[in-house]
C-alpha cells in the first residue's frame, strides 16, 4: 500500500494489481476494485495512524483456502479494544465484515489454518 493512503501507516503488506494475480484465486474475488490488499503468506498485517479513527467493515476472502481463520484487532494506545475472529469460506466467497469499532489507532489482521481449495491455485500468484 502507498505510504501514507489514508493517512495511515501500513505495516508489512502487499498490494496487487488485479491484472497480475492469479486468476483462479480470491484475489479477484475480494478485488472489487482494481487492486486488493493482503498479507503475504500469511505474515501478519494492518495499520495505524495518530489520531483515532472508526473501523466500520471490509470485504475479505482468502486466497487459496478454505476456511481460513481472519483474526482483527483494534488496539488504542496500545491496549486491546476490540478482537474478532472470521471464518472465511472459501476463496470464490466475498465476504462483508462488519465491526464499528470507535476510538482506535490501530488495526492488526492475522490468518490461521484452512485447507488448500482444489481449484484456487497452484499457490503462485503474489
Amino acid at each position: 500500500m502507498q505510504a501514507g493512503y489514508g493517512s495511515f501507516t501500513w505495516l508489512p503488506t502487499s498490494h496487487c494489481a488485479l491484472g497480475t494475480a492469479q486468476p483462479n484465486s480470491g484475489y479477484y474475488t475480494a478485488g472489487g476494485g482494481s487492486s486488493v490488499l493482503y498479507g503475504t503468506f500469511s505474515a501478519p498485517f494492518g495499520f495505524f495512524r495518530a489520531t483515532p479513527f472508526t473501523l466500520v467493515s471490509f470485504d475479505a476472502a482468502p486466497a487459496w483456502h478454505d476456511n481460513l481463520q481472519l483474526t482483527v484487532v483494534g488496539s488504542l494506545l496500545g491496549a486491546q479494544q476490540y478482537s474478532s475472529v472470521i471464518n472465511l469460506t472459501g476463496p470464490f466467497t466475498l465476504q462483508s465484515v462488519s465491526f464499528y469499532w470507535a476510538n482506535i489507532d490501530r488495526v492488526d489482521i492475522s490468518t490461521s489454518g484452512g485447507t488448500d481449495n482444489p481449484i484456487a491455485g497452484p499457490l503462485t500468484g503474489p
